[in-house]
């Protein structure tokens, strides 16, 4: 993080740059005023690094130089920079950026990455940044990379058969790279984010009667069963089940602490009395270890992928879904708690949804009885009879 920040931005009008084409007017953004002057650009320091350095658009491009090496020097030449643009005084010097690889810069990426995101999650990223990007990219300038090198990438794995949404998948990691790189001073473009989403099929959620879940549990490995059945019964997504410690399990109360999810909230999630009495054994014949955490699935890795994964394989072909995912349990989940009349709202609270993302709740919605609109009204008839 920057020792210290400060926004220091002029607006075109005040520059006369207001009533040019798009491509020649800089961002009319808010100033910071000192005395009756008015600074150009954003200044800020770099962690590691001497002077002042600051950001600024022209031309529709943004730039990054030192501005000085100290604050005075700095904020002086912001204006004198504001003075150079608004007289057509201003050009654009060779090589403003850094230049650094996308290898390089993709491995510091890498690193930051670890520490923002989750096991599985940065586990998902980092494999595919050292299988398919690095691989492809590698060699290349983070400014020589075009809109047209990141089509062509992904025309690549569309000739490869990846789906749309892996293809989407990619190009989203490729956007936050170039984001950071931009932060940073080594590029002034995103070219991934110019590249249009494509149109993602929805994958069908399987519905699984009760017989069929209870089947699926009985067909599973002994390895994998217990989180089968956990799996069926909270919801919870693969990750948060598969790091829950026993610390965060409170039977007496009959409920689950989710410490860290997706969305970055803890949560409470409601166990079964099939799930109580499962847990009750569990816990009697574990093993605690000396040290690290007290798992609840400790003969499983914190992530369900090789061996593990192929187990579940061979329990949803066993009951005729040979396409089941480990991640179609959190589906059923929800499919479960829809179909037995559960407000849309509190599903989307149990499965750890965020208010923004309420629309991915909204795809169980049409797997609700269809008696609820008969079930509504009679809940709100006896409501106003109590209170007549």
């Amino acid at each position: 993080m920057c020792r210290r920040q400060m926004p220091l931005h002029v607006s075109s009008a005040a520059l006369g740059l207001g009533t040019g084409p798009p491509h020649e007017r800089t961002q009319p953004q808010r100033g910071r005023r000192m005395g009756k002057r008015r600074y150009f650009g954003q200044l800020f320091e770099r962690p590691g690094r001497t002077g002042v350095y600051i950001k600024f658009r022209f031309g529709g491009s943004r730039y990054c130089r030192l501005a000085g090496m100290t604050w005075t020097d700095a904020e002086n030449y912001a204006l004198e920079l504001g003075r150079k643009i608004k007289s057509g005084q201003f050009e654009i010097e060779e090589r403003e950026r850094q230049e650094v690889k996308f290898e390089v810069f993709a491995e510091k990426h890498l690193k930051l990455l670890k520490a923002e995101h989750g096991t599985m999650t940065y586990a998902n990223e980092e494999c595919r940044f050292r299988s398919v990007l690095i691989p492809h990219f590698k060699g290349r300038l983070l400014s020589e990379i075009t809109v047209e090198h990141v089509e062509r990438f992904l025309l690549k794995l569309a000739e490869e058969g990846r789906s749309p949404a892996t293809r989407n998948r990619y190009q989203v990691f490729l956007s936050r790279l170039f984001q950071r790189a931009d932060s940073y001073g080594y590029a002034t473009d995103n070219p991934a984010a110019k590249v249009k989403r494509l149109r993602e099929e929805e994958h069908p959620v399987p519905a699984l009667s009760v017989e069929q879940q209870n089947r699926l549990i009985a067909a599973a490995p002994e390895k994998i069963r217990d989180y089968v059945l956990l799996s069926l019964d909270t919801g919870c997504r693969q990750g948060e089940l598969l790091r829950l410690e026993w610390r965060d399990v409170d039977l007496d109360r009959r409920e689950i602490l989710v410490r860290k999810s997706k969305s970055g909230k803890s949560r409470t999630v409601p166990l079964t009395a099939r799930a109580v009495a499962r847990l009750r054994v569990m816990k009697d014949t574990r093993v605690i270890p000396l040290e690290g955490p007290d798992r609840v699935l400790a003969n499983l890795p914190e992530t369900l992928s090789g061996p593990a994964a192929k187990l579940f394989k061979v329990a949803a072909a066993a009951i005729g879904h040979p396409d089941l995912r480990p991640h179609d349990c959190r589906h059923q989940y929800a499919l479960n708690m829809i179909q037995a009349g559960v407000p849309i709202t509190t599903v989307a609270d149990l499965l750890g949804h965020s208010p923004r993302s309420i629309a991915v709740t909204m795809r169980y919605a049409r797997h609700a009885p269809r008696n609820a609109a008969e079930s509504a009204r009679d809940l709100l008839e006896t409501r106003l009879a109590g209170t007549a």
